[in-house]
């Protein structure tokens, strides 16, 4: 009877390992699984705050374009350049404005020969 135990025991002892292995691997899988659930919700969050980020660039810039509209439409009716000159540079001004207010910065470029 002692030795029944004892095999009893013994596989039991056996077992008990593959069940921690097998559970261990199950915990690994999820743990897998869910930080690539994450990782594809940082990857979409950060798309959308991009797309954001753009609209709201797109969005200061709307008023430049729209003087320069209103300028190519004086030109038309106004006779007077030196009035264009003048609120193409005004635009030119605020066009900078826009870049100097979101970190734009010209660039020194090295003439080619």
């Amino acid at each position: 009877m002692d030795e029944e135990k004892q095999k009893e025991n013994g596989t039991e002892e056996k077992q008990e390992p593959k069940n921690e292995l097998l559970e261990m691997r199950n915990l690994l899988q999820r743990k897998q699984a869910e930080f690539e659930n994450y990782r594809k919700q940082v990857d979409k969050r950060f798309i959308e705050m991009k797309e954001l980020a753009n609209k709201n660039l797109i969005f200061k810039l709307l008023p430049v374009v729209d003087n320069f509209n209103l300028a190519l439409k004086s030109a038309d009716t106004n006779s007077n350049p030196e009035d264009f000159i003048k609120g193409v540079e005004l635009i030119y001004s605020q066009l900078f404005s826009f870049l100097e207010n979101n970190n734009v910065q010209s660039m020194v470029t090295e003439k080619k020969k």
